[in-house]
């Protein structure tokens, strides 16, 4: 009883200690702004969280470290905006109320270019991370490179799982090749020839089912760069890789 107790206090002073900031996004015009990306990095970059705006233009996100960010939020056609925060105390609320972001036709035309470098970004069911943004290059297998994602954890058999819900299936260019079993996968294969990460959300193995059966089900999609597709030997030789070192 006493040791569950304790765990009682550990979730009590976890959830006490979080920093929550929050905030309503709007373009110039005062129009929310629905799905705006807001990531808030540390002094080196690092992407510590992150979150989209709701139909209204609100977030709120949370985090439990403190010191010196920078809230970086972004929305298409609309300029960038980085708000520098900091917080020296732990249970901080701040609201940053309302955060205009100007509108840029030009700026538009320029993201369809570089879409790529965007570190995270949603569209309806699907959350997709570029690698780039979060990899470093000491990535092992394609699990280390996982555990560097916001919102997605590894538990220690492997499982993994998106914002606390269980990840189903993962996936290599959209082939189910591991089924349930896909810790053989991502703890034998490298991350090196990954370009992104797409984690989709009510997924359905019954492609005539997308987007009309709300499955509650997530499955991880890994998406290749150009060179290791190649014209089909490239992706049986990352499998040889794999299967090599089961």
């Amino acid at each position: 009883m006493k040791y569950l107790c304790l765990l009682f206090f550990i979730l009590i002073f976890k959830i006490s200690a979080q920093t929550k900031i929050a905030g309503t996004v709007l373009s110039d015009s005062k129009q929310p702004l629905l799905r705006a990306s807001i990531i808030l990095t540390d002094t080196h970059d690092n992407i510590i969280a992150f979150v989209f705006s709701n139909k209204d233009g609100s977030f709120s996100l949370n985090t439990d470290q403190y010191g010196s960010f920078n809230l970086q939020v972004t929305a298409a056609g609309h300029e960038k905006k980085n708000i520098p925060i900091s917080f020296i105390k732990k249970n901080s609320v701040i609201d940053l109320n309302a955060i205009e972001l100007s509108s840029d036709k030009v700026k538009e035309i320029k993201e369809v270019v570089i879409t790529r470098n965007t570190p995270i970004r949603q569209k309806k069911d699907t959350t997709e991370y570029n690698v780039q943004s979060f990899s470093n290059g000491t990535e092992r297998n394609v699990e280390e490179l996982l555990k560097k994602l916001p919102g997605i954890t590894v538990e220690s058999d492997g499982k993994i799982k998106f914002r606390n819900r269980e990840v189903e299936r993962v996936m290599i260019e959209n082939d189910d090749l591991f089924e349930k079993g896909y810790q053989t996968l991502t703890q034998n294969m490298p991350s090196k020839p990954l370009e992104k990460v797409q984690v989709l959300e009510n997924y359905s193995k019954n492609k005539l089912l997308k987007n009309i059966e709300n499955t509650n089900r997530i499955a991880l999609n890994l998406t290749l760069k150009e060179d290791a597709k190649g014209n089909g030997s490239g992706i049986y030789c990352l499998l040889r890789q794999v299967t090599k070192r089961i």
